[in-house]
């Protein structure tokens, strides 16, 4: 049997505020024991993804393409330099907007509301996003982008347009960010590679603006029911939505 391999956004796609669906859990468990590899593929930080998902999958590609684990060996860590650190927090500035950058185990940001910082927060031994910094201590892999407006984003979004690729997080007045060039994408073909895995062997599992590269570069992209109509578009198949168990019933698909 040739190996297979599978790649899965977190939210929106495996999970609904970080709960999988039990059905899902139980497809996962079933890719697993037929020896194929499980792999989570995400704009979250390691930590998050490690801690809250971590006993279902064999590794992890965070940061949105950015650092990648297996079995616990990293395989590629690939940090923002202080120059491009240096460079948005300007243009976060020019444009009066609050952001966060995070890093493996530490996130830190600036200009967020005490409420939506507080929903934000990861507590694990301790708090994940810290407020008192200096831009020197800053070593993150990515960042969030916070708006009080759609004209403010739409500003900075076209400021940024060269360099980033954001996924907006509707309702909640932020975006991710993908940095041109390193994505989920390209690190899916560097992991293909080092495991020695055919791309028709490859298949992933979206639902954002993020998941694009992701659903372009694999086998077998196929979109979840509540992706935009513009992410469907970019993949071979499109699934039943997060809450309808849309891994569960594409993945028993797959294994009849």
């Amino acid at each position: 049997m040739d190996r297979k391999i599978f790649f899965f956004d977190i939210d929106g796609t495996l999970a609904h505020k970080n709960v999988i669906p039990d059905d899902t859990k139980v497809a996962l468990k079933k890719l697993k024991k037929a020896g194929h590899y499980v792999f989570i593929c995400t704009g979250r930080p390691y930590i998050y993804a490690k801690h809250y998902f971590g006993q279902y999958v064999d590794g992890f590609i965070c940061a949105n393409g950015r650092y990648i684990v297996h079995d616990d060996d990293i395989l590629l860590n690939k940090p923002l330099t202080k120059d491009e650190i240096h460079y948005f927090i300007e243009s976060f500035r020019k444009f009066n907007c609050g952001y966060n950058f995070n890093g493996v185990n530490v996130g830190y940001a600036y200009g967020i509301e005490h409420d939506k910082l507080a929903d934000m927060q990861m507590d694990y031994e301790k708090p994940y996003f810290i407020e008192d910094f200096n831009e020197e201590d800053i070593k993150a892999h990515m960042f969030d982008v916070h708006f009080e407006t759609k004209e403010q984003f739409k500003n900075i979004s076209e400021y940024l347009k060269e360099q980033v690729i954001f996924n907006e997080h509707y309702g909640h007045n932020s975006a991710d960010a993908t940095i041109i060039g390193c994505d989920k994408g390209k690190a899916i073909v560097e992991l293909l590679e080092i495991l020695k895995i055919n791309k028709e062997n490859s298949y992933a599992f979206g639902d954002g603006k993020n998941d694009i590269q992701m659903l372009s570069t694999v086998g077998c992209g196929i979109a979840m029911g509540n992706a935009s109509d513009e992410v469907k578009n970019y993949a071979k198949k499109v699934t039943d939505t997060v809450e309808n168990d849309g891994i569960a019933v594409e993945i028993e698909k797959f294994m009849l």
